[in-house]
């Protein structure tokens, strides 16, 4: 079982292509969630885990799956981590979550893929989210092969020192942080509801057509504004002339 979350796809892209080379199924963590995430296995069977990197941590649903799942047997566990700038102190925070519940992370990847944060920064031109997603397949393809024998595996980057430094001041800004008083739509917004259906945090409503936040913080996971057909969702003045991201080899289920 491979277990990713994602927003504007990479997840999903990278959680396929795992699937493909390891002849194994994908599941959504967001409808995870809606079960007790209790999972009957085999003794060592291979388990992935698939999150993007969020200020140097990991979005928070993803460790609340981490903390609800349950299983029969002791798995092969292993993380793929995705990043755009750096995957930070990542890694370690999540090989400790495991840790403190219970299991052993076999395996480690961390990739590079497209940013999709334009909250803060641009998006990759067309010609540089190629460019970057060719190298991710090459890691991805080589990390596939390296646990089908189930050794441990290290594919991820350490953080430097001042990563370390600016992860202690990144992180509590995410957990604290994540208000969605600046989101809003523009008058190019048509009412289609697409940003309500993404929204792992159900933090948006349609009233009268417009959509509204109606919870004070969500996950800041950019999929209600890259996602939007339109670009008529925006954050403050920081992306009414930034590009959006979606990843351009998935099909999402919505």
């Amino acid at each position: 079982m491979i277990f990713y979350f994602t927003a504007t796809g990479n997840g999903l892209d990278i959680s396929n292509r795992l699937a493909q080379s390891l002849d194994d199924e994908t599941r959504n963590m967001v409808g995870e969630m809606k079960t007790d995430c209790s999972y009957e296995i085999k003794e060592g069977e291979r388990v992935g885990i698939v999150s993007p990197t969020y200020f140097y941590g990991l979005p928070l649903i993803v460790e609340e799956f981490i903390r609800k799942m349950k299983f029969s047997n002791t798995p092969y566990l292993y993380m793929v981590l995705s990043f755009g700038t750096t995957p930070g102190q990542a890694m370690i925070r999540a090989e400790k979550l495991f840790s403190e519940c219970g299991y052993k992370l076999n395996g480690k990847l961390t990739v590079t893929m497209p940013e999709n944060y334009i909250l803060m920064f641009d998006p990759p031109t067309e010609a540089e989210a190629k460019r970057i997603l060719s190298s991710a397949y090459q890691r991805v393809e080589s990390f596939a092969s390296a646990i089908k024998g189930s050794e441990d595996v290290d594919m991820s980057v350490p953080p430097t020192l001042f990563q370390k430094i600016t992860g202690v001041i990144a992180r509590p800004m995410y957990t604290h942080g994540r208000g969605t008083g600046r989101f809003y739509v523009d008058r190019t917004c048509t009412g289609c509801g697409r940003c309500v259906k993404v929204c792992p945090s159900k933090a948006i409503e349609l009233i009268d057509r417009i959509p509204t936040w109606t919870k004070s913080k969500c996950l800041r996971c950019t999929a209600c504004i890259n996602r939007c057909p339109f670009k008529a969702l925006q954050f403050g003045r920081s992306t009414r002339k930034r590009g959006r991201y979606v990843n351009p080899n998935v099909k999402f289920e919505e």
